[in-house]
């Protein structure tokens, strides 16, 4: 079984890797973008080496365990040049990524290669256990009410903004239809 979010993240990355000129690392708080894993990992298992073994005064006294990625994580992307606004503005919830922010919104509204990605990452036995104890993930994945819910779309003639989206969702008649009172956060 997966127990943790960086277990998961880890099996991901081996189960399907990135070949495109940049590379994305997706942590829990945003993400980034660097050319090459190898100097970024070489970079990341350096600094988080050295401030296990060698903190500084501020740090002595803490425990770093499971924190230590996010001590090293900031200094790694700017000792690499990156930094807040680094990107061109449409690489969020754009060409590059998708932040659901509600599972029915990830199925409302993007494209196909990203629901087909989400189904086919969630398919092995290991993932999907640890997705089911999620009521969203267990509802909209497995259960077939993300395809419900795209399906209320014309996915060629799509409402431009977010509110009404989620408002076509959310509506009573969507509900009653769909059978998904509280499956919607």
């Amino acid at each position: 079984m997966i127990s943790s979010v960086s277990t998961l993240k880890a099996h991901l990355i081996r189960r399907f890797p990135m070949n495109i000129g940049a590379v994305t690392f997706i942590s829990m708080r945003g993400f980034f973008y660097y050319s090459c894993p190898k100097i970024f990992g070489d970079r990341f298992t350096e600094y988080a080496v050295n401030i296990r073994n060698n903190p500084p005064p501020e740090l002595e006294v803490q425990n770093l365990n499971p924190w230590l990625d996010q001590v090293a994580l900031p200094l790694v992307i700017h000792s690499l040049g990156g930094g807040r606004d680094t990107l061109p503005d449409g690489y969020l919830d754009g060409k590059v990524s998708c932040h659901y922010r509600a599972l029915p919104l990830l199925y409302a509204r993007e494209n196909d290669d990203i629901v087909t990605c989400i189904e086919t990452v969630a398919a092995p036995n290991k993932i999907k256990k640890a997705l089911k104890e999620n009521d969203a993930f267990r509802r909209y994945i497995f259960q077939g009410r993300g395809k419900k819910v795209r399906d209320l779309f014309d996915q060629n003639n799509f409402p431009r903004k977010e509110q009404a989206i989620r408002n076509k969702i959310k509506s009573k008649k969507t509900l009653d239809a769909l059978s998904i009172l509280g499956a919607y956060q």
